[in-house]
C-alpha cells in the first residue's frame, strides 16, 4: 500500500476484522513541553476496503476545507463561551446553563473534535432528569458547538443528532397546584424569620422566585409601594409590580437590612445574593417541610393569579401583574400603578 503523506491520515489493516482497514486522520495539533508541534490523530473508522478508507480520509479533509482544528476540551470551551456570552443573559438563563453544564461532568476532560455524537447522547440517557432539563441540556449542547464551529475547535456539529423525542412523548408536567385558604393561614401563622417572609412575598406579588431573587434595592419604591422587574424571562414580564399593604412590612425589612442602594433586596448574611438553589434548598424546602406542605416556589405565582381572580380584578389588571403577554392587544385600555396597587389590596 503507498505511503500517505505527513498529516494526511493514514490507512492500516487490522488482521481478524470484518472490515479490516482502519483509517485514522490527523484531526490538529498540540505543543508539547519543549515546544515542539505534535499531531493530534483521530480515529475515522474501519472500511471493507483500502479505497473505501481513503475515500472517507478524502471526504474528510474536503469538508475541512483546510482549516486546522484547534484542540480544546468541553471543560475550556465552556468557560470561553461563557466569557463571552453570560453577559447577554439575564441571571435566570445564566443558571440554567450552569445546571445543565453541571450535568455534563463526563465530558469535561475530552476533547471537543473526540467527543462522539453518542458521548452526547450518553449525557442525557444518563442524567436521569425530566423533558424540561434534558432540553435544558441540548440547548448547552447547541450553544457551544455553533460557538465551537466559528472558532474551529470542531469539524462538525454533533449535538444536531442529539434525540430527545422518547422523553418528549413519555412527559407529563406536574400540575402545578395553588396553596389553599388553609396552607396560607398557615404560612402567615408559622413564619418566624425573613426568608420566611419570602413565601407570602411571592404570593403578594406573583413575582417569579427568580425575579424577587434578582431585584434590587434602587428598583423598590417602597413609598409608592411598587418595584420593577427588570430582569425576566419574557419581555412582557419587564414590568412595574405593586406591593400588597399585608407585605410591605416585609419588603421594609429587607430594604433596611443592607446600607447600599445597589444591593439585591433578597441577600444571605455576607449580602451576597441568594441564587434559585440555595433558596430552594436552605430555605424554602425546610419551611415547607416544617408545614407539611408540598409545592414549588411557582405555586406562589399560580396563587396569587387565583386570588386576583377570585377577588374579581379585571383579567387585564392581572396580567399586567404578572406580567403575562395579552392574547389580543387593546390600545384603550391603560392601567396605572394605582390601579394595580388597589387591586393586589383586595386579595
Amino acid at each position: 500500500m503507498r505511503k500517505r503523506p505527513n498529516g494526511s491520515g493514514s490507512i492500516v489493516k487490522i488482521k481478524g476484522r470484518r472490515k479490516p482497514y482502519r483509517a485514522v486522520i490527523t484531526s490538529g495539533y498540540t505543543v508539547n513541553g519543549n515546544g515542539n508541534k505534535k499531531q493530534i490523530r483521530r480515529l475515522l473508522g474501519y472500511f471493507p476496503n483500502y479505497y473505501a478508507a481513503q475515500e472517507a480520509i478524502t471526504q474528510f479533509y474536503e469538508k475541512m476545507n483546510g482549516v486546522e482544528i484547534e484542540y480544546v476540551t468541553f471543560e475550556d470551551l465552556y468557560n470561553k463561551w461563557k466569557k463571552d456570552n453570560f453577559h447577554l443573559y439575564t441571571t435566570s438563563t445564566i443558571y440554567s446553563y450552569e445546571h445543565a453544564y453541571s450535568m455534563c461532568d463526563i465530558l469535561y476532560s475530552k476533547y471537543m473534535e473526540d467527543i462522539t455524537v453518542f458521548d452526547l447522547q450518553n449525557v442525557i440517557d444518563e442524567c436521569e432528569k425530566n423533558y424540561p432539563i434534558l432540553k435544558q441540556v441540548k440547548t448547552l449542547f447547541t450553544q457551544l458547538y455553533s460557538y465551537a464551529l466559528c472558532y474551529n475547535y470542531i469539524s462538525d456539529n454533533r449535538s444536531k443528532y442529539i434525540d430527545l423525542r422518547m422523553y418528549k412523548m413519555n412527559y407529563k408536567p406536574r400540575e402545578i397546584k395553588r396553596f389553599t385558604g388553609e396552607q396560607i393561614d398557615l404560612i402567615w401563622n408559622n413564619y418566624t424569620n425573613k426568608f420566611d417572609e419570602i413565601v407570602l412575598m411571592l404570593i403578594y406579588t406573583g413575582a417569579r422566585i427568580c425575579e424577587l431573587l434578582n431585584l434590587h434595592k434602587k428598583d423598590v419604591n417602597l413609598k409608592e409601594r411598587y418595584f420593577k422587574v427588570e430582569d425576566s424571562k419574557t419581555s412582557s414580564g419587564i414590568r412595574v409590580v405593586p406591593i400588597a399593604n399585608k407585605i410591605l412590612p416585609f419588603f421594609e425589612e429587607w430594604y433596611s437590612s443592607s446600607n447600599d442602594a445597589n444591593d439585591f433586596l433578597i441577600h444571605d448574611d455576607e449580602m451576597m445574593q441568594i441564587l434559585y438553589g440555595k433558596f430552594i434548598s436552605n430555605y424554602y424546602k425546610p419551611f415547607m417541610k416544617r408545614l407539611n406542605i408540598d409545592l414549588m416556589p411557582h405555586s406562589c405565582r399560580h396563587t396569587c393569579a387565583s386570588l386576583l381572580s377570585d377577588a374579581k380584578v379585571e383579567l387585564s389588571v392581572i396580567q399586567k401583574i404578572l406580567g403575562h403577554k395579552q392574547e389580543k392587544y387593546d390600545p384603550y385600555i391603560y392601567h396605572d400603578i394605582k390601579d394595580l396597587i388597589d387591586a393586589i389590596d383586595r386579595i
